[in-house]
């Protein structure tokens, strides 16, 4: 589900766009940190890209912020 569809973008960034390891690690430290946000709020493993909307973006975003 996520796991696999971060693992396969990240995949991406480094064979298709030749992306540098410090941004593939950068990209994969803020989207594990999405995905600990979505376990926390969803409490339970198997969630799909599907159901990620703007809204749960957002409210991402604004726990980063309120966490500074």
């Amino acid at each position: 589900m996520f796991n696999e569809a971060l693992e396969q973008f990240l995949q991406h960034l480094k064979y298709e766009r030749n992306l540098s390891a410090h941004t593939l690690r950068n990209y994969a430290s803020d989207l594990g940190q999405f995905r600990d946000h979505l376990l926390r709020i969803e409490r339970r493993e198997d969630i799909s890209v599907e159901q990620i909307d703007r809204l749960t973006i957002r409210e991402w975003m604004s726990s980063l912020h309120a966490a500074d």
